[in-house]
């Protein structure tokens, strides 16, 4: 099988996607969680799930946040079909399919998907296509390779084993098996499962019937079993019916009685609560009148108690208005001294204020003086400076110079000549006129040519040496005076003159700036504001105060007039106090005598009141009933009780009889008997008449002849299915046989998939690698550098690379007729960077033979991959975007 094309819409997170793939390595690059991994996934559910199916898987990949169903269509190559197959899932379910080649055909709905599932069973080995897609950390388990048919069928064809794939015997086995059962998942084909699928219909259709039949034959029966139980039914009615007539009269009669015994006992009742009231209002009535003479008694009592207590409180009161005056008395004593003592404070405040304005005043002026300096002091250092770096590089130039000069003098030719008589010489380009005896000395650095014209001619030349120290000399003397011109002076003397000053000027403003620091330091954060506001303060409280001394006072007179009058505000304050709690004292005691005596005409008043209230109500009784009058209502209401309770007795004596509970239960019972009569006669009535109608239908629907015909059809399939049957069987024991014979041979088969698989490790490991296989072609040992380790032993990275040389020896060996494509979902995690070079070009050169398909979200991890063609996952969206809304335009 090949993919050639996959398109992705509305499944998990995938909007719209479209990959085309080639026929060798394909690279597909993307960050994680962009639905690379979904693609294995929507393809699987495109080959394997129904459009309609509600499986969970299928629900796993709704899209999330869009009401719309997920969506996958596949280009395929399968055998020697060109498909496009394509389906929608959970919302507006879709399957539809276009063969292109062999023959051109279109397809939609289950057939579409039965015809893919036949291509499938035909051409693809589905164990093949599962162990050909490999998730990150599936390498890491050995691959059961003998679960793959057609690995096994190809081991077979290589083997040369007598009996094995390939052998004449075989063939013509193969192909008789092939015809009644499929090569690579051994499921029955052909006429056997139409034939099966055929028989279970008649079956089902003869038991359909037969149930049917047995259904009809138990309505007839039922049918006179309701007629008899009808008729019984009615028999047993007029029965029913008298006797519940008679229980209705006895429990009417007895009703009748109890209504009697009830209105008795009602009137009873009555006559009783009648004489209640009576009785209780004639002890009301008294005693209201033992209330009336005591309440008298109360107020009288009380009206001399509060003449007495109010001789009481009049010394109280007076002491009280004493002691209130001497409290307001103390309170103005204290108040002026504290104003007194208030502007004592504002002028000690005044004199510290008036102080500290002028140290303020005094500290900003030095400020303003040190910053003037300074400033001057910026400027004279700018003129002179000179740094020590710079001085220090003018002293070395000074000296490389004098050296220079040194080695000049050094090296100079000195020349003296004394003339004998009087000679006329020529010296270079100066004529020199000696006189005898008269010297003449020259010292020079340059040569010298000295004549004497038309006699001898002296040539002097000075050697390579001096000449050099005289350039060195030159050059030392040029770099000094371009080093006294940057420095603005002419000679080292007056730059140490000026390094000097600007010390001695730096250190006097560094004093300076450590002074005006000092200052500020005793300044607060914002002087100037500070100072307005101080004069501000003093302004506004010279304005507010009447009574200024002037000129003020010293700030000990000040402190001293200050704590006077603190002593004199702490002794008022004291004696306020005195005062005060005298006043609390007496306010005490003569708020409790107001309180007694409000108290005294409090209850004075409550019980004039009560007095005359029940004065009043019994005044009120006695006019509306006397006393007389109750009496007399009294003894009636005695009399009448006492004859209703008589009438009362005497029912119950009659009802002493009869069980009222009995007969109600026996007259509800009878009813409900009658009742339930009725209902199943009704019921039994409706029944028959629904099963007369189903007996008339199944009547004419002619059961007994389908149900023969029926019987017929199953007894002919199970004939023709049983020789089916044995023919299969017959075809499957011989081509079982062969195979268990291959089976025995499989050491012969298991070589070409040994040598393939170390083949490809030897490119990796080295050449010493090898590997040992199980009865199922899993790895089992593998034998590097002299040591053989269990497949369990070996490191992640290295089961990982195994894992992958696997497959692909599997997808190389079968690429030929049945190869599937292999998708690697985000491999090699665990691999070192040395091996993965070497496992790149393995890959490269599997893909001339397989169609292989990476995702994942490190391109650097393949980037030895030269010949894959790499595709950006986000411009595979967005071009399946684009093209999803070219077709919606």
């Amino acid at each position: 099988m090949k993919l050639i094309r996959l398109r992705v819409k509305d499944f998990r997170g995938i909007a719209d996607g479209e990959l085309h793939l080639t026929a060798g390595v394909t690279v597909l690059v993307g960050p994680n969680e962009t639905g690379k991994s979904s693609l294995a996934e929507a393809l699987r559910l495109l080959l394997e799930v129904k459009s309609d199916s509600k499986a969970a898987a299928v629900k796993a990949v709704k899209p999330k946040g869009r009401d719309a169903g997920p969506w996958v269509e596949a280009e395929l190559q399968i055998g020697p079909y060109q498909l496009i197959y394509r389906k929608r899932f959970l919302k507006a379910n879709l399957t539809e399919l276009l063969i292109q080649k062999p023959t051109r055909e279109q397809i939609s709905g289950r057939e579409a998907h039965q015809k893919v599932e036949t291509i499938l069973a035909e051409h693809l080995d589905r164990e093949l296509w599962r162990a050909m897609q490999i998730r990150q950390g599936d390498g890491l388990q050995a691959l059961p390779l003998a679960q793959i048919p057609s690995l096994i069928q190809l081991l077979d064809r290589g083997s040369g084993s007598t009996g094995a794939a390939g052998d004449p015997i075989w063939n013509r086995a193969e192909k008789v098996y092939s015809t009644f059962f499929t090569e690579k998942t051994g499921r029955e084909r052909g006429k056997g499962p139409e034939l099966r699928r055929s028989l279970q219909e008649a079956q089902e259709k003869r038991t359909e019937l037969r149930q049917s039949l047995g259904a009809w034959e138990q309505d007839e029966e039922r049918f006179q079993e309701l007629q008899q139980e009808i008729q019984r039914k009615q028999d047993h009615l007029p029965e029913l019916q008298e006797s519940c007539r008679r229980h209705r009269q006895n429990l009417q009669a007895l009703q009748q009685l109890e209504a009697r015994l009830e209105k008795a006992v009602n009137e009873s009742e009555r006559a009783q609560a009648e004489l209640q009231a009576q009785a209780g209002l004639h002890e009301r009535r008294l005693e209201l009148c033992q209330e009336v003479e005591q309440a008298q008694r109360e107020w009288e009592q009380l009206q001399q108690a509060e003449q007495a207590a109010e001789l009481e409180d009049r010394p109280i009161l007076q002491a009280d208005a004493e002691a209130a005056e001497a409290w307001k008395q103390a309170k103005q004593r204290t108040e002026q001294c504290r104003l007194q003592l208030r502007f004592h404070q504002q002028v000690l405040e005044e004199i510290r204020r008036q102080a500290r304005i002028e140290a303020c005043q005094r500290a900003l002026s030095e400020r303003a003086e040190l910053r003037r300096q300074e400033q001057e002091r910026l400027a004279d250092l700018e003129r002179l400076a000179v740094s020590e770096e710079e001085l220090q590089n003018l002293q070395k130039k000074s000296l490389a110079c004098l050296q220079a000069q040194t080695r000049v003098e050094q090296k100079r030719l000195k020349l003296q000549f004394l003339a004998e008589q009087d000679l006329e010489l020529q010296a270079g380009d100066q004529a020199l006129v000696l006189k005898a005896g008269e010297p003449w000395q020259w010292e020079g650095a340059e040569d010298l040519e000295l004549a004497h014209p038309g006699v001898w001619r002296l040539q002097i030349q000075l050697g390579e040496e001096t000449r050099r120290a005289e350039q060195e000399a030159r050059q030392a003397q040029s770099q000094l005076e371009s080093a006294l011109k940057e420095l603005g002076v002419v000679s080292l003397e007056e730059a140490q003159r000026q390094r000097a000053a600007f010390l001695a000027l730096q250190q006097a403003s560094e004093a300076d700036r450590d002074r005006r620091q000092e200052l500020e330091k005793g300044l607060p954060p914002e002087p100037e504001l500070s100072l307005e506001r101080w004069r501000l303060q003093s302004e506004s409280w010279r304005q507010s105060c009447t009574s200024i001394p002037d000129p003020l006072p010293e700030e000990a007179t000040a402190e001293a007039a200050l704590q006077q009058a603190k002593d004199e505000e702490e002794e008022a304050s004291q004696s306020e106090k005195r005062a005060e709690q005298v006043w609390q004292e007496g306010r005490r005691r003569r708020d409790q005598a107001m309180e007694e005596a409000l108290n005294r005409q409090g209850r004075l008043k409550e019980r004039e009141s009560q007095w005359r209230t029940r004065r009043e109500s019994l005044k009120l009784a006695r006019e509306r009933q006397s006393d007389e009058a109750l009496q007399l209502a009294v003894q009636t209401a005695q009399a009448e009780l006492q004859a209703l309770e008589q009438t009362v007795q005497g029912l119950k004596t009659e009802r002493r009889g009869t069980d009222p509970d009995w007969l109600r239960s026996q007259a509800e019972n009878a009813e409900s008997s009658l009742q339930g009569a009725q209902g199943e006669l009704q019921d039994l009535a409706h029944e028959q008449s629904r099963l007369a109608g189903h007996l008339e239908a199944r009547q004419r629907a002619g059961l007994h002849q389908a149900w023969q015909q029926a019987e017929a059809d199953v007894e002919a399939l199970k004939t023709q299915l049983q020789d089916w049957l044995h023919q299969a069987g017959a075809a499957q024991r011989l081509w079982q046989c062969l195979n268990d014979y291959r089976n025995q041979a499989r050491a012969a088969y298991q070589r070409p998939l040994q040598q393939r698989l170390e083949a490809l490790g030897r490119r990796l490991f080295g050449p010493d690698f090898a590997v040992e296989l199980d009865q199922e072609l899993r790895i089992q040992r593998r034998y590097l550098q002299g040591r053989s380790l269990p497949w369990d032993s070996l490191s992640a990275g290295a089961r990982e690379q195994l894992g992958l040389l696997v497959r692909l020896a599997v997808a190389s060996l079968v690429a030929a007729d049945e190869g599937v494509p292999l998708i690697l979902d985000d491999v090699l995690g665990y691999t070192d960077p040395t091996r993965l070079e070497s496992l790149s070009a393995i890959l490269a050169a599997a893909g001339a033979e397989s169609q292989i398909l990476i995702l994942s979200c490190d391109p650097e991890r393949y980037r030895f991959l030269g010949a894959a063609k790499l595709l950006r996952w986000q411009e595979q969206l967005s071009q399946g975007s684009s093209q999803s809304k070219e077709a919606t335009g």
